[in-house]
């Protein structure tokens, strides 16, 4: 009995020493998480997988926009805008541009999930970003 204490002691401290890591990693790297909704936005395409309306041909011919999906890009200040904001236990996307604020609420116009990243681009995240710091840290404990 005493071994099986001793192994939840350990297992209780590893998920506590893992727990920190992910939000340092986190806290770090939010200018990767922002880069990683404007590469979808980029595409136009919103968190959901799904995409935005094409330019209207009247966008493309006048104002010179690329035929396809919409891709909220004019100046780059509404891209810019996309910040992190992480607390203890949540991580969230969002956009400080007045575009985003009513009465030019994008998100009315083209859904809330223009903001947030789609799940293949958390699960490279996660590959390509957490997970080797969680393994880092967990050869560290053994």
């Amino acid at each position: 009995m005493n071994e099986i204490r001793k192994l939840a002691e350990q297992l209780r401290k590893t998920i506590l020493v893992l727990k920190n890591r992910l939000w340092i990693e986190l806290s770090e790297d939010q200018e990767t998480i922002a880069d990683y909704n404007r590469m979808q936005l980029n595409r136009g395409m919103r968190a959901d997988n799904t995409y935005l309306p094409d330019y209207s041909e009247a966008s493309v011919e006048m104002y010179g926009k690329l035929p396809g999906p919409i891709r909220l890009y004019d100046t780059g200040k509404f891209w810019n805008s996309i910040k992190i904001k992480t607390t203890e236990d949540t991580i969230t996307i969002l956009n400080t541009d007045k575009k985003y604020l009513p009465p030019i609420d994008l998100r009315g116009t083209y859904d809330q999930s223009i903001i947030g990243i789609s799940k293949d681009n958390l699960d490279d995240f996660l590959e390509s970003r957490i997970m080797p710091a969680l393994f880092d840290e967990l050869e560290k404990l053994f």
